[in-house]
C-alpha cells in the first residue's frame, strides 16, 4: 500500500512538471479572464501558465487552483511590471491582464505603454480643423483632478482640499593661422543662434537696453543733486555692437549703427548677420563692419514666435509657433513681410487622432539673402514643452500629447470603475464615447452622467465612492505612466519639407540633445511620470528608432524615481544623468541599435546638466553639488564601470552652461574650457585628466567667450577683457557700456 502510494505521489508530481511545463509553452493571453484567490478551474490554469510563460514561478507549478504560491506570483508581477507595490494579489483585474498578455507574448518596451504610429493628415476643411480646437478648449488636467468627486460636485463630509558629438570635433577644425572658435552647438555644421557671434576678425555682440544708475555717493559729494533719490538713472539703448578684435592693437568698436538686437546666426558665405530681434527678424550685410547695411526685413505677426532657428547648407531655417485664434482659425497670419506667409486650415497637418489642437508650428527654409520663404510646412500641434532637434538629414518636432490621457480616462472609467457605477450609467458612457464629437466634448458629458449618478448616493456609500476612488486612481495611474505621459514626435525631411512619419512615444523629452541621428537611426531619452503627482514614481527610458519612428530597441527603468538632468550621444555610446538624491551617471551601448543595453553606472552626488566630449574616453559634466557649481570629468574608457577622475567645486552658485549650452567654450588646442558664472568667468584646464582653474575674470556680469588665434575675449554686460591663452595674462580691455 505505501510503495502504491508512492508511486501515486511520483507520478502524480511527474505529470505535475510535465504539465507545468508543457503548459507554459501554451499561455492562451486571448482567454486570460478575471482571476481571485480561491477560485479553481481552467482560468486559473491559464493565467498561472501565463505567469510562468512570463517568468514568474510558481512552486505548486500549475495547479488550477489560485492558492498562496499563485498569490506571490501575482504580487511580484504587480509590483515589477505595473509598479504597484501595495498590492495584495487576491486578484488580477483588466489593467493586469492587459500587462501579463504583453509580457507572456514576449513584448519589448513597457508594460503597457508602446511607441505607436500617429498618422497625420491635412485638414479637409474648417469645419473639420475646428474640432481639433473644441479638443482643446478646456485644457486637461491630471487623471485624477479630472474625474475627482470634486470635479463631479460631489460634496462629501471628508473632502480634503546632446547630438551625436562627431568624433570630429575631438580635433582642431581651424589651421592654426584662422583659428577661431564658433557657437557650442549640438551637430558640426549646424549654426544655433547665441547672442555672440565671431567671423574670426569681428565680433557681434547683443547689448540689451537696461537702465544705468550713477553712483549717488559721488554726485551727491559734487553737489549735482542735494539727495540721492534725485538722480535720475540713465537708458542704455538696445542695440548690436560690431567689435574690431584683431589686430588685438585696434581691438575697439566698429560700429553700434544696428539698433535691433537679439540672437543671431552668421552666414559666412555671404557675410550676412541675421538677428531675431522679436517680433522681426532682420538681416544685415557686415562686409564692411564700420558701415552695416540692411538687406531685409521679416516681421512675425501677432500671436506668433519663433521656437526654434537653425543655419545649414545655405539656407536659414525658421520654426515659429504660432497661437490659433478660435474665431477666425482658417486663415491664420504668420509672416508678413518682404512675403506674407499664412496658414489656411487646408494648409495645416494634424493627427488623424483628434490631439487637441491650440497652435500651428510653421517651419519655413528662408533664403538668408533676400529673407524670402522657399518652402513651408504647416503642423497643427500643442503649444508647451516642445522639443526641436536639426540634423543634417531631418528636423525633429515634438510637444506633450493630450490625446492619451483621455483615452486613460475612458479605461478607467470602463474597466477601474465600472463595479461602483450602474449598469444605465455605464451604458451611457459607452454611447457618449462613441459620438462624433471632440474627446473633451465627450469627458464634460461623461462627467455629467456620473455625477448625477453619484449625487444620489447616501453618505455612507458617498465615502466609500471617495476612497475606492483615490486608491484605484493612484494604484491605475502609477501603472500606466507610460499610457498617461506621453509626446508626438514628428520627422520633416529637410530636403523637402513634408512629414515623413509620426509616432507617439512614452513619456516627454528634456531639450534638444534628448535626441539624435546616427547611421539611420533616431536615438532619445525620455522621462516618464514627472508631473502627475505620482509619488516619485518616475522612470526614465532610452529608445532606438528607425527611420519609420518605429522601435528596434530600448532600454527601460532606468533611474526610478529620478529625471534625466542632461543626456549626450557620442558615436556608438551615449550617457545620461538622472537626478533625485544622488547623481546616477549612465553609460549606454548603442553598437547594436536592436539590443541596446546600459553598459556602465556611476553613483555620485550632485547632478550634471550639460555633457561635453573631452576624448573617446572622457566626458566633462557640468552641473551642481550642494547648491554649488560642479565640474566633473568621467573616465568611460571601460563603459563597464566609469569613474570620476577629477572635480572641482566653485563658489558660484550657477552658471548659464546648466540651462544653456551655448554659454560654453572648449578649446582642444591649449586644452582648456569656459563658463561663465554668477561672480565672473572662469578658465579650465583639463589636461593629464585632472581639472585645474586655470584663471578667473571677474567685476562685470560674463555671459560668453569666444577664443581667435591664441587669445581669449570674455564678454561680458560692459566689458570685454582679452586673455593671452600662452601666459593667462589679461593683454587688453575694452569698456562696451
Amino acid at each position: 500500500m505505501k510503495k502504491t502510494t508512492l508511486f501515486l505521489g511520483l507520478l502524480l508530481m511527474a505529470f505535475t512538471f510535465t504539465y507545468s511545463n508543457a503548459s507554459a509553452e501554451s499561455c492562451n493571453t486571448a482567454k486570460l479572464s478575471k482571476a481571485s484567490y480561491g477560485q479553481k478551474g481552467s482560468v486559473i490554469s491559464n493565467l498561472q501558465t501565463c505567469l510562468i510563460k512570463a517568468g514568474y514561478s510558481i512552486s505548486t507549478g500549475v495547479t488550477g487552483v489560485y492558492d498562496e504560491s499563485t498569490r506571490e506570483a501575482v504580487k511580484a508581477f504587480y509590483k515589477s511590471d505595473l509598479y504597484i507595490d501595495n498590492w495584495n494579489g487576491n486578484s488580477v483585474g483588466t489593467l493586469g491582464r492587459k500587462a501579463l498578455a504583453l509580457k507572456a507574448n514576449g513584448g519589448t518596451g513597457p508594460a503597457l505603454g508602446n511607441i505607436t504610429k500617429s498618422p497625420y493628415k491635412k485638414a479637409s476643411s474648417l469645419t473639420e480643423f475646428k474640432k481639433y480646437l473644441d479638443n482643446n478648449s478646456n485644457r486637461y488636467y491630471s487623471i485624477e483632478d479630472r474625474m475627482s468627486v470634486n470635479a463631479i460636485s460631489m460634496p462629501t463630509a471628508t473632502q480634503s482640499t546632446g547630438g551625436a558629438a562627431s568624433l570630429k570635433q575631438f580635433e582642431s577644425s581651424v589651421s592654426a593661422d584662422s583659428r577661431y572658435s564658433e557657437t557650442n552647438v549640438q551637430v558640426t555644421g549646424i549654426d544655433e543662434p547665441d547672442i555672440i557671434k565671431t567671423d574670426g576678425k569681428n565680433l557681434y555682440i547683443s547689448k540689451q537696453g537696461r537702465n544705468s544708475y550713477p553712483i549717488m555717493e559721488d554726485n551727491v559729494r559734487q553737489g549735482l543733486f542735494t539727495t540721492p533719490s534725485t538722480i535720475p538713472p540713465t537708458y542704455n539703448q538696445s542695440r548690436t555692437l560690431i567689435v574690431n578684435a584683431t589686430p588685438l592693437s585696434e581691438l575697439g568698436i566698429a560700429s553700434d549703427s544696428i539698433k535691433e538686437t537679439g540672437e543671431f546666426l552668421y552666414s559666412k558665405e555671404n557675410k550676412i548677420l541675421i538677428i531675431l530681434s522679436q517680433p522681426n527678424v532682420v538681416a544685415y550685410d557686415v562686409s564692411d563692419p564700420k558701415n552695416p547695411i540692411k538687406k531685409w526685413a521679416i516681421k512675425l505677426e501677432s500671436n506668433t514666435s519663433i521656437t526654434a532657428s537653425r543655419m545649414t547648407n545655405g539656407s536659414l531655417y525658421l520654426i515659429t509657433n504660432t497661437w490659433v485664434n478660435d474665431s477666425s482659425p482658417c486663415s491664420i497670419p504668420i509672416l508678413s513681410a518682404p512675403n506674407k506667409v499664412s496658414a489656411l486650415c487646408t494648409d495645416i497637418w494634424v493627427p488623424i487622432a483628434q490631439e487637441p489642437v491650440n497652435a500651428v508650428y510653421t517651419v519655413m527654409a528662408v533664403n538668408p539673402n533676400n529673407g524670402v520663404t522657399t518652402q513651408k510646412l504647416n503642423v497643427g500641434g500643442e503649444s508647451g514643452s516642445t522639443v526641436i532637434s536639426v540634423f543634417p538629414n531631418n528636423i525633429y518636432l515634438s510637444y506633450r500629447s493630450k490625446m492619451s490621457q483621455f483615452n486613460v480616462m475612458i479605461d478607467f472609467v470602463e474597466t477601474q470603475f465600472s463595479d461602483l457605477l450602474s449598469a444605465d450609467t455605464i451604458a451611457k458612457i459607452k454611447k457618449i464615447n462613441g459620438y462624433d464629437i471632440s474627446n473633451n466634448s465627450k469627458m464634460s458629458e461623461i462627467e455629467k452622467v456620473i455625477s448625477a449618478e453619484v449625487n444620489l448616493l447616501d453618505p455612507d456609500k458617498k465615502l466609500k465612492y471617495e476612497n475606492e476612488f483615490h486608491n484605484r486612481m493612484t494604484n491605475y495611474t502609477n501603472a500606466r505612466l507610460r499610457d498617461i505621459d506621453r509626446s508626438v514626435i514628428v520627422r520633416i525631411p529637410l530636403s523637402q519639407l513634408s512629414i515623413a512619419t509620426t509616432a507617439s512615444i512614452p513619456g516627454h523629452l528634456l531639450n534638444q540633445f534628448s535626441l539624435d541621428e546616427y547611421n539611420g537611426y533616431l536615438r532619445l531619452t525620455t522621462t516618464v511620470g514627472e508631473t502627475w503627482g505620482n509619488n516619485g514614481k518616475t522612470r526614465n527610458d532610452v529608445y532606438v528608432l528607425n527611420q519609420n519612428l518605429a522601435v528596434v530597441g530600448s532600454i527601460l527603468d532606468l533611474g526610478i524615481t529620478e529625471r534625466i538632468y542632461s543626456t549626450r550621444f557620442v558615436g556608438d555610446k551615449g550617457y545620461l544623468v538622472t537626478f533625485r538624491q544622488v547623481d546616477p551617471f549612465y553609460v549606454l551601448d548603442l553598437s547594436n541599435p536592436k539590443k541596446p543595453v546600459m553598459a556602465g553606472e556611476l553613483k555620485i552626488p550632485g547632478y550634471s546638466s550639460y555633457l561635453e566630449p573631452i576624448d573617446q574616453n572622457t566626458i566633462l559634466g557640468v552641473g551642481q553639488e550642494s547648491g554649488k557649481v560642479k565640474v566633473a570629468l568621467f573616465d568611460v574608457s571601460n563603459p563597464k564601470n566609469p569613474t570620476e577622475q577629477s572635480k572641482y567645486t566653485l563658489t558660484d552658485s550657477w552658471t548659464d552652461v546648466n540651462s544653456n549650452h551655448h554659454a560654453f567654450l572648449k578649446d582642444d588646442k591649449h586644452k582648456v574650457f569656459f563658463i561663465p558664472g554668477g561672480q565672473g568667468g572662469y578658465v579650465f584646464g583639463y589636461e593629464g585628466n585632472a581639472l585645474t582653474l586655470k584663471t578667473t575674470v571677474s567685476g562685470y556680469s560674463v555671459k560668453r567667450a569666444i577664443y581667435i588665434g591664441d587669445y581669449l575675449y570674455v564678454i561680458g554686460d560692459g566689458k570685454i577683457s582679452v586673455l593671452n591663452e600662452n601666459t593667462w595674462i589679461k593683454e587688453k580691455e575694452l569698456d562696451i557700456k
